[in-house]
């Protein structure tokens, strides 16, 4: 355990002595290792441009009814940058995990995400359900950017370079949100997805704009919370109602952890929402019957924590960091490590394992 925490107080050790930078020109990506044993992978080239519709039929009021040939134009569109956050994630936990690569890999990433940068990536969103989407892979860009960010040494313009991308990005993020995103979806999953984005790329800048911004998001997401702990905007997409509860959790839970962190929090009031969110979510996952009483639809999530595909529950580490459960700490323990590339990689190792972000964060005081 002692071994895999290293890469932490390694991080903390270089936040002291690093001029932190981002060399995108400088650093190539070699096909083959180097005197560290690592090898920088070559990654997909920028995504900068993005056109493409809804993957549900046009005459589906609850959005579960997918067209075939639609979805299959959104994943083939949005491949090249799921790939890349798959593989940036790759790389910033070997620097989290493996202290002799450390250096290696965490120029690696920077590298990457400086090519990205430099491309002007996501500046040319074409479409709404293209503006919808594409914060989710600005918020796994900036979780392993941040990952990885204190051990990278490098020239100031370079680390200005993503810092100024970043911030663009976000501005029209939340330009977005706050005004041409469509009305439901301002207050549903999706919104969730760009508040991590968002929180994220606020770690990075030190701007509390941003950071609030997270918070507010989770606020008006919270507002529509049914009594028994279900959201509604979620509930009404029939088969998939579950499915979006649970992907709506995944990102708030990582925002609620990292912003306790860093000393932001909701009131009492939304925490004991988010709280009560999740529990469903946990009751519904035992008995998915629970939400078809609510939808009237057959869910496509399998009963039981057993069943579930391991990113899908991954989130839960993150929420346990923020609000320690020890029962369910205890049930999570078969299931490690819990792993969602789109999170951050390993979060385990992140906020099970980490000592710099101890488990119970809502319980400290965070004044």
């Amino acid at each position: 355990m002692a071994e895999r925490n290293m890469p932490f107080k390694l991080v903390r050790s270089c936040l002291a002595a690093a001029s932190f930078g981002v060399s995108a020109m400088l650093y190539s990506h070699p096909a083959a290792a180097g005197s560290s044993g690592f090898a920088c992978p070559e990654f997909p080239t920028p995504t900068v441009s993005l056109e493409f519709g809804s993957r549900y039929k046009a005459d589906s009021k609850s959005r579960s009814d997918k067209d075939v040939a639609s979805d299959a134009e959104v994943t083939a569109a949005l491949k090249p940058s799921d790939d890349f956050v798959r593989m940036l994630t790759e790389v910033s936990n070997t620097a989290l995990e493996k202290p002799e690569l450390a250096q290696a890999a965490s120029d690696c990433v920077v590298s990457a995400v400086g090519d990205w940068a430099n491309a002007d990536a996501f500046s040319d969103m074409r479409t709404v359900t293209a503006k919808i989407s594409y914060p989710a892979r600005v918020a796994g860009i900036a979780v392993a950017h941040h990952q990885v960010r204190p051990l990278f040494a490098g020239p100031e313009e370079d680390r200005a370079l993503i810092e100024t991308w970043m911030r663009v990005r976000a501005d029209e993020i939340i330009a977005f949100w706050e005004g041409d995103a469509p009305t439901l979806a301002k207050k549903a999953n999706l919104r969730a997805w760009a508040a991590l984005a968002i929180a994220q790329i606020g770690l990075i800048l030190d701007e509390p704009r941003y950071l609030e911004w997270g918070l507010l998001s989770q606020r008006i997401i919270l507002d529509t919370q049914d009594p028994d702990g279900s959201l509604p905007l979620e509930m009404r997409r029939g088969k998939y109602g579950l499915h979006y509860q649970l992907h709506a959790l995944a990102p708030m839970s990582v925002t609620t952890a990292l912003l306790c962190h860093a000393g932001y929090r909701n009131s009492e009031h939304y925490e004991a929402l988010l709280e009560q969110a999740v529990h469903f979510s946990l009751e519904a996952i035992e008995n998915p019957e629970i939400v078809e009483q609510i939808n009237g639809k057959k869910q496509t999530i399998k009963p039981g924590l057993h069943a579930q595909k391991n990113f899908n529950i991954a989130w839960l580490e993150p929420y346990l960091n923020f609000n320690f459960e020890p029962e369910l700490d205890k049930r999570l323990g078969e299931f490690r490590p819990l792993k969602n590339s789109k999170l951050g990689g390993d979060l385990t190792l992140q906020f099970r394992e980490n000592p710099d972000w101890p488990v119970g964060c809502r319980a400290r005081d965070n004044s």
